[in-house]
């Protein structure tokens, strides 16, 4: 992280306002507490301004890694909000004894609708400061991995017991040509050719 002292004053999460850059220009995201996107999660891996970044998810707790300096967060996930604390190893040491510097965050979890025949984007955007302070040193923020939107499609209408194409508006879900694979008692109603005995002698 960047070494400058943070100078955050206390602020509600629901009113915490970002300047990001996009394709059209400049938006502002408002950082607020929400359910989760239909189909997405945050298990996955995420491309950010702090170096790539892998979460897992069990329940509400989620851990990862990110960045090039054994960075390390552990945080709660409430809906569409991840509230977390983070360690990296410091930038350089006098010392051999390897220094942590450590922090706390917020981020936010959305999606942004790309239209009809292309996969919709899966982002990240919060901010991070120093000690328990969860903003005053800078942004985070990022994309999600397109391969992992693709595998969150297909748990999704594996969950949800689809055989042919969805009509959920989900991410990645445009005219979906995904089949999930038979089931064991499904296979003994087709005619699988592993089935059909040898045949025998005359």
């Amino acid at each position: 992280m960047k070494s400058k002292a943070a100078t955050a004053m206390p602020f509600l999460v629901a009113f915490l306002v970002f300047s990001c850059s996009g394709g059209q220009g400049t938006s502002n995201i408002k950082i607020k507490k929400g359910p989760m996107p239909e189909g997405a999660r945050w298990t996955g891996t995420y491309y950010t301004n702090w170096g790539t970044m892998e979460l897992s998810q069990q329940g509400t707790s989620i851990v990862g890694t990110f960045g090039d300096r054994n960075g390390v967060i552990e945080g709660t996930a409430d809906g569409n909000l991840l509230t977390f604390h983070w360690s990296e190893d410091a930038k350089s040491s006098l010392t051999s004894t390897k220094k942590k510097v450590e922090g706390s965050g917020v981020m936010m979890f959305y999606v942004i609708k790309a239209g009809e025949g292309k996969i919709d984007e899966h982002k990240v955007e919060g901010s991070w400061g120093y000690g328990s302070e969860t903003s005053g040193a800078g942004k985070w923020s990022g994309y999600k991995s397109s391969k992992d939107i693709k595998d969150e499609q297909r748990l999704q209408l594996i969950g949800g017991g689809g055989t042919s194409k969805s009509t959920s508006n989900i991410a990645g879900d445009v005219d979906s040509d995904y089949v999930p694979p038979p089931q064991a008692q499904d296979k003994k109603q087709t005619d699988d050719l592993d089935d059909i005995p040898p045949p025998q002698p005359e």
